[in-house]
């Protein structure tokens, strides 16, 4: 969808006044002519029945503004009626496939590729079992005489299973080695820069093999605004690891705003020759107020087992 001329506008307008709080609109654009491209976005909430813009106006009548993608979040409690209007100044245009039902806590996208992007309907009914598979072939036949072993004793036919106990000593390397973390409560991080490494908190091990977890959170500050988290442990300080990072690495794109994120930076095993310092990352993309970040990290010793 293109605005071709520097009075017309694209607008956002709900069916119905807000009750707690406005519904958040993310618009993508891009504005071109025969000899340039720039790319933007607009941010911005609802007003109730009043239109806002979501889309202002090409800059010039020498270049066209495109309309790639338009995102509304309805933040409120009650269902909305959202529709995308294109407006000249005197003239209104509705933009179909609007007016859309937006639940509370629900999105509707619209591309102009393929339209607005409907809610997601219900699940459809569960379908009929399988057949039973086949039954599997007789195993062999065990000795009938002689003396048992492994985990048994006395004589076949009828020997005895051993009883044992394993003790926690049995699994835990004793000695010097013992259970260490670190707790950053929320709201007493370092705060986060844009799309930039950080280190919420870091734990010195002794040498010997560790199994080593956390988490990290991302606060809120002024509706910050996330749309991308990324959480891992390295013994390298505030540095973006090489993908799967031994299992201690998790990233989600979303698209989220006011709301405060914690996620699972995985579990990895770590063989140390010396002491060591290992660090709890992270990285955000966020528009908005930068937000303080915070999480947890432990490490259990294990034995040196494969």
């Amino acid at each position: 969808m293109i605005l071709d001329l520097t009075t017309k506008v694209l607008q956002v307008v709900l069916g119905e006044a807000h009750t707690t709080r406005p519904a958040e609109v993310v618009t993508s654009w891009a504005e071109t002519s025969a000899t340039i491209f720039q790319g933007g976005n607009t941010n911005i909430n609802t007003n109730g029945t009043t239109p806002v813009t979501a889309m202002a106006a090409p800059s010039n009548s020498t270049v066209v503004r495109d309309v790639r993608e338009v995102r509304v979040f309805n933040n409120d409690t009650v269902t909305h009626n959202v529709t995308l209007q294109i407006f000249d100044g005197t003239n209104t245009w509705i933009v179909a496939p609007t007016p859309v039902v937006v639940l509370a806590g629900g999105s509707f996208i619209y591309t102009p590729e393929v339209g607005g992007v409907g809610p997601t309907g219900p699940t459809g009914p569960t379908g009929p079992t399988g057949a039973t598979g086949a039954t599997g072939a007789t195993g062999a036949t065990g000795p009938a005489t002689g003396t048992a072993g492994g985990d048994l004793s006395g004589t076949y036919p009828n020997p005895t299973v051993n009883t044992s106990t394993t003790t926690f000593a049995d699994v835990v390397a004793r000695g010097t080695n013992t259970f260490t973390s670190a707790n950053v409560a929320q709201g007493g991080g370092p705060t986060m820069a844009n799309n930039t490494p950080f280190n919420v908190t870091n734990i010195s091990l002794g040498a010997g093999e560790w199994l080593v977890y956390g988490n990290v959170g991302f606060g809120n500050n002024v509706n910050t605004a996330y749309t991308e988290l990324n959480a891992w442990i390295s013994t390298t300080s505030a540095a973006f690891p090489t993908r799967p990072n031994g299992g201690a690495q998790q990233q989600i794109d979303l698209n989220t705003s006011a709301v405060v994120q914690t996620l699972f930076a995985g579990m990895v095993r770590l063989s140390l020759g010396g002491t060591t310092t290992v660090f709890l990352s992270g990285q955000a993309q966020f528009t908005g107020g930068a937000a303080a970040c915070f999480g947890f990290l432990g490490a259990i010793p294990i034995t040196n087992r494969t």
